[in-house]
Order: C-alpha cells, then sequence, then structure tokens
C-alpha cells in the first residue's frame, strides 16, 4: 500500500470546501442585451421626417419637417418633466423630404433639403443647439434630393453626409478639415430600384448605413445593412447590401424611416418602420440586431422586435455613453437605460450545465453542482431490496433473469426494457419470473407474501 504524504493528510483533516459559482441574469438576445424602453412624451404633433442628436454636455436635440416648415427642439437636462413640447421655427425645407442630425460635443450639424428639391443644405451649431448658423448649400443636383443622413466621427470630427435621389442612387459628400469634398455615387445601385430612407453611423472605423426601399429586378421591399470603408476598409469602399427585413413585391407592407446606432460603441442596432396600406392600415417601428460584437457587414440579424412608436418615419435614436439610448418622433421620447445584469449568488442552490452543447448537435449529460449537500440516505441491506417498492406498475425491482427465461409479462415492460427478461426474488431467494410464480402474493408495498 504506498502511503499517504503528509500534505495530503493535512488536507484530508481539513474542513469541507464547496464551489463558489457567481450567477449575474440580464435579458439578452444573441448576446446582445435588450433595450428597456419607457416614455417620457406623448404630444400631438404631427407626425413628419425627424432626427435626433445628444450633444457632449447632455443636450437632446431634435428636428422635425413639417409640410416644409423646419423646426427644432434643444432639451439642456432630458427628463420626464423636461419642456419637450417646445419647437423653435428655423426655416424652411422641401415638403416631404427627410432631415439628418449629428452632433460632436458641442458642434451641431442639420442637413435638409432646400425648397424646390434640387440642393442639399447644411446649418451648424458651435454652441449644442442653442444657436444656428446661416444655411449653406453643400451640393445641387439636377434631378430631386429625396432623404438624407448625417455621420460625424467622433476622433477629429470628419463627416460625411449621405443622399438619395432618383430611382436607386446614394451619394455620399465628405468634410475633411473642415472642407468638404465633392459627391461620390455608390456603387451598389445595380441591385436596388428605389430607395426609401438611409441612415449612417461611425464606429469608429468605418460609416455603418442602413437602407431602406426596393430590390431589382424582383421588386421586393427590403431594409439593408452596408458600409462604406474609412479606416478600417479601404476608404470609399462600399460594401455589398444585406438584408434586414423584407417583403414580397405584392405584399402591402413598405419599409422606410430606416435608423443605425450602436450603445457604446459596441453592438450594430437598427430600427426601421414598416408601413401597412392592407385591410388594416398603419404604421409600427421595428428594431433587429445581428449577433453581439459582429464585425464588417453583418450577414444575419434578429426577427425584427416591434416598438411602441407609430411613425411612418421610424425612430430616430441618439445614444448616451454605453449605458443609456434614446429614441424620438415628433410626438414622442423614449428612454433605454441598459441593465448590467442582475447579481443573484447569495440565492444559487443548484446549478447545471450541458459540456460540449455548442459544439455538439446531440443533448449532452448534464453535470449538477450543488451548494447545499444532499441530504444522507441510509444504507439498505441487500436482503430489504425486495420489499422497496421500485416498479411503478407492480412495485418490484428487476433481478436476474428466470432459469426458464420468460419475458416480461406486462407490455410497459417490455417497451421498456426490450429483450432484457424480468424477474423477482422468491421467498427462498431463487430467482423466478411472475409466469414461474402463479401462486405469489404481492402487496401494494412490494412485500412477498
Amino acid at each position: 500500500m504506498r502511503p499517504l504524504s503528509a500534505t495530503l493528510r493535512a488536507h484530508q483533516r481539513g474542513s469541507d470546501r464547496l464551489p463558489y459559482v457567481r450567477v449575474t441574469v440580464r435579458a439578452e438576445r444573441w448576446g446582445v442585451p435588450l433595450l428597456p424602453w419607457e416614455r417620457l412624451y406623448r404630444g400631438d404633433e404631427a407626425d413628419c421626417s425627424h432626427a435626433l442628436a445628444l450633444t457632449g454636455d447632455g443636450a437632446l436635440v431634435r428636428a422635425r419637417n413639417e409640410s416644409g416648415a423646419l423646426s427644432v427642439s434643444r432639451v439642456a437636462n432630458p427628463g420626464p418633466d423636461s419642456g419637450w413640447a417646445t419647437w423653435t421655427a428655423l426655416g424652411v425645407a422641401e415638403e416631404e423630404t427627410g432631415v439628418a442630425l449629428a452632433a460632436r460635443g458641442n458642434e451641431v450639424l442639420l442637413a435638409s433639403v432646400e425648397r424646390g428639391g434640387r440642393a442639399l443644405v447644411l446649418r451648424r451649431s458651435s454652441n449644442g443647439g442653442a444657436t444656428w448658423q446661416a444655411a449653406r448649400t453643400l451640393v445641387r443636383e439636377s434631378t430631386a434630393i429625396s432623404w438624407v443622413a448625417l455621420a460625424i466621427r467622433a476622433s477629429d470630427g470628419d463627416a460625411c453626409a449621405f443622399y438619395t435621389q432618383g430611382a436607386g442612387v446614394l451619394k455620399r459628400l465628405r468634410r475633411r478639415a473642415g472642407t468638404w469634398s465633392p459627391a461620390l455615387a455608390w456603387n451598389r445601385g445595380g441591385g436596388v430600384s428605389a430607395l426609401t430612407g438611409v441612415a449612417a453611423v461611425h464606429d469608429g472605423f468605418d460609416y455603418r448605413l442602413i437602407a431602406s426601399g426596393r430590390a431589382h429586378p424582383s421588386g421586393a421591399k427590403h431594409v439593408w445593412s452596408a458600409f462604406l470603408g474609412d479606416s478600417g476598409f479601404p476608404e470609399d469602399f462600399w460594401s455589398g447590401l444585406n438584408a434586414i427585413a423584407e417583403s414580397d413585391a405584392s405584399s402591402a407592407r413598405e419599409f422606410g424611416g430606416p435608423g443605425v446606432f450602436r450603445p457604446g460603441g459596441a453592438d450594430q442596432r437598427a430600427c426601421f418602420a414598416a408601413r401597412d396600406s392592407g385591410g388594416e392600415p398603419g404604421s409600427r417601428v421595428y428594431t433587429s440586431h445581428p449577433p453581439a460584437l459582429m464585425g464588417g457587414n453583418p450577414d444575419g440579424w434578429s426577427e425584427p422586435e416591434p416598438h411602441e412608436a407609430a411613425s411612418s418615419h421610424g425612430l430616430a435614436v441618439a445614444t448616451q455613453g454605453a449605458t443609456t439610448v434614446w429614441g424620438s418622433t415628433p410626438n414622442g421620447v423614449w428612454r433605454a437605460r441598459l441593465d448590467p445584469g442582475r447579481d443573484l449568488t447569495d440565492r444559487l442552490v443548484e446549478a447545471s450545465w450541458r459540456l460540449g452543447a455548442l459544439r455538439h448537435p446531440r443533448p449532452c449529460r448534464p453535470r449538477r453542482l450543488r451548494r447545499r449537500p444532499p441530504r444522507p440516505r441510509p444504507r439498505q441491506h441487500r436482503r430489504d431490496r425486495a420489499r422497496l417498492p421500485l416498479r411503478r406498475w407492480l412495485g418490484l425491482r428487476v433481478w436476474p433473469l428466470c432459469p426458464r427465461r420468460h419475458r416480461p409479462c406486462h407490455p410497459r415492460e417490455r417497451r421498456r426494457t426490450g429483450a432484457r427478461r424480468a424477474g423477482v426474488l422468491g421467498p427462498l431467494g431463487a430467482a423466478r419470473c411472475l409466469a414461474c410464480l402463479p401462486g405469489l402474493a404481492v402487496t401494494r408495498g412490494g412485500a412477498l407474501a
């Protein structure tokens, strides 16, 4: 016999220890935390195109284009009791066209379409949206401009303005060191017959875009994700289009009002409006996201989740750090605070897990871990086992084969054991089956007479 070492004997004399497991739970899907939206404002403003931005000091700036009247709203300390219904007229814009906002620190940019629909104009504020400079024309086109988007790179303030015109044409204007470069058209228009909206955000490397429209030549309605290279990918490289949501060409559902945001710069999310014109007309905002920490242009997006907002122009979204997300329509404001999770370690009684569950399609045997040791059970003598009710249908335990090799006498027992034989211990301890012991009396508790 090999003796135990002194260290093992000392460890053997020590107290018993239980493993420590920390349990933290939070609401998430595909590793992405869910957004618990709460509504802070409900107004009576008409539905129209709108935009939202958050300044460096926490002020919330909104803009809307209501029948060609351009107005803005600035709330210094956003909350449930803020003056959300206060709007300030800023000028005019082309009716039924988009507006866009982007902010970096105290600089706020507002893009809109000039009256007449052929020029994209920009207004700038250097004090967080309190006052605005005169409108400046960025580009003038020969065909009408419909929808616009803005995004600013947080590191140095470079920006891009995106706008749609005609059938399936998307262009970008880039600002570098305060100077705007000429427009550059994308090269993915061959698969798109019409665009009904565009949104953009800079993720620290490239410009992330969400666009809605119709595919060519099928005519199906889509919401797509794409990106424009800036530093992560080659500059001005247009990615392909990956579908987020779709409906066929004959469907009464259209998509528009897209939005894109990244809480904390980690997980990309999209929102859009679904407009139904069938038997029950109406609009509903939906949100979607790819799996956590997906890079490039994600191909798999989650099933769209409905949002409370019912605007046909979608939900304008802005993020405040890594914990707070703001959303707005002309007549509503929402806030969502990401829950870091709840620690339930003190309430843990028992835990189980499956080894290899992510690698193998077949279910694996669960492993259990108890924080509290199970209650001790009294040991049973071999001769007492025949008196324990172990068979549900008869109260008997399976013992060695009968000498005559009879099959089990009950249909359920045959199905459960297959080719195995069943027997019981007789009064003298010999293995006998039920067919061999016609005079065997069995009580409900399993005792043999």
